[in-house]
């Protein structure tokens, strides 16, 4: 069965756009495998007619699942988002948000949840492209463990107890989220019967995308947002608006505020007041600001910038020590706490992909690696290792594109990426390039379409064949 997986994997990316977390593949082939027996065919009879049946196709979605989410995730964007609504929006006027990527349901419950709190009423689109996922959301009944995490006052206010270790979120919430079906890849505009949005939430989605398709996603979401309105990423997914042609600065805020089109990004939307002190809200600032106000920002935010580098680079100058005193556990608390402290810093979501792969945890290591090629696409040591855990995972096409990535960067004279050991490992330039090509000649060997011979590579290359 783990065979089949490669193919699985690269149709996935072709119906959805997403690249399936090799995480997932044990549950993946165990639902390949379940579906094949129920129709009386082999897994791979199965994944032919998967090709041409989109019924049977739209079920091995719904079984496998992609969302890991949770009440109360990453609420700072959330409270920041639901602040600034408050602030412009008239008495009476009900807001219109798109949570896409919403998996089960959670975040846009959390949602309104927050907009109930700030007296704002909401109508909340919840799209996925899982159906059992949204029709668990569209139930609102979860574990009584789940809803742990929200304020006692939201839990006695929004949350009844429904049945044994299970509670349901309150009627007059779930009125305020509409869950229907949505796939990113066939669909390029919301569902029909919805127009522009005051704000899209789209968070801890587009890192299954290659960048490329992220950066089509990004402006297909600014697009589906009202001129003035809001767009809210996750941390590590920002740096794609920053990338994209709708950007013209680059900074830390939870929030970015959009216009329909590229054309609209320098307007300003009457309704929005000045930026905040707080510096959660980003607002692109009209001509007729004045040349002082934007001098003191950007000397803000030049001083916080630098403040944060010390930080982190202290952070992981200890863990460094702490892993070769043999401390993994502290050096990976240590990494923790430099992430959550820099979630746009690349040496630290680097750093601690080093580490999981120390580990043993592959998986996890992907995901650090993969944050790190986002934030500094221009270093190469997070796609050369990206690269060497993908190859060893199965993914020979996820594997070719980052050696290619990681050889494109070294060819061009670009930098590790590391704060720690920086000199030895720019020594070592020369040697992953020569690696790096090596690699791409085995993964663009003939027969690489070949499944069993992708794993017959992939074990030589381990091996160091």
């Amino acid at each position: 069965m783990d065979g089949l997986w490669p193919s699985l994997a690269r149709r996935f990316r072709v119906w959805t756009g997403m690249m399936v977390p090799d995480a997932m593949r044990a549950t993946a082939l165990q639902v390949l495998g379940q579906m094949a027996a129920e129709l009386e065919l082999t897994p791979t009879e199965l994944l032919h007619r998967l090709d041409h049946d989109r019924d049977v196709r739209q079920a091995l979605l719904d079984a496998i699942g992609l969302g890991t989410t949770w009440f109360y995730r990453e609420i700072a964007g959330i409270n920041a988002l639901v602040e600034q609504l408050a602030r412009i929006t008239p008495r009476g006027q009900r807001v219109t948000l798109w949570s896409a990527g919403c998996s089960s349901g959670e975040e846009p419950y959390t949602i309104a949840m927050a907009l109930a709190e700030a007296g704002l009423g909401g109508h909340i689109l919840a799209t996925d492209l899982n159906r059992r996922a949204l029709r668990r959301g569209f139930d609102g009944i979860y574990s009584d463990r789940s809803v742990e995490r929200l304020p006692a006052g939201w839990r006695s206010r929004y949350i009844e107890p429904h049945g044994p270790k299970t509670v349901r979120v309150a009627e007059h919430i779930r009125r305020m989220v509409t869950f229907e079906l949505h796939n990113f890849r066939s669909e390029q505009r919301p569902p029909t019967g919805w127009g522009h949005f005051d704000a899209v939430i789209c968070r801890n989605v587009l890192i299954y995308f290659e960048r490329q398709d992220a950066l089509r996603l990004i402006e297909r979401l600014v697009g589906a947002c009202q001129r003035g309105g809001y767009l809210l990423l996750s941390a590590v997914e920002r740096p794609l608006y920053w990338m994209s042609d709708l950007a013209t600065d680059s900074d830390a805020a939870e929030l970015i505020q959009v216009g329909t089109s590229a054309s609209s990004k320098s307007h300003r939307d009457p309704r929005a007041p000045a930026a905040t002190d707080s510096g959660r809200l980003r607002v692109r600032p009209g001509a007729s600001h004045e040349r002082s106000a934007a001098t003191a920002r950007a000397t803000s935010t030049t001083a916080h910038t630098a403040t944060s580098a010390r930080v982190v680079a202290d952070l992981l100058a200890r863990a460094d020590a702490a892993e070769r005193t043999g401390a993994l556990s502290d050096a990976l608390l240590l990494l923790d706490e430099a992430t959550t402290y820099d979630p746009l810093s690349a040496p630290a979501h680097l750093a601690r992909g080093l580490l999981y792969k120390r580990l043993g945890r592959t998986e996890d290591a992907v995901a650090a690696y993969r944050s790190a090629c986002f934030l500094a696409p221009q270093t190469w040591m997070a796609p050369y290792q990206l690269a060497l855990c993908l190859e060893e995972l199965h993914d020979a096409k996820g594997a070719e594109s980052g050696y290619r990535h990681a050889l494109s960067v070294l060819d061009g004279g670009g930098g590790s990426g590391l704060l720690c050991l920086r000199e030895a490992s720019e020594a070592l330039a020369a040697t992953v390039a020569d690696v790096c090509r090596k690699r791409l000649e085995l993964v663009r060997a003939p027969g690489a379409d070949d499944l069993r011979s992708t794993e017959e590579r992939a074990a030589r290359v381990r091996k160091g064949e």
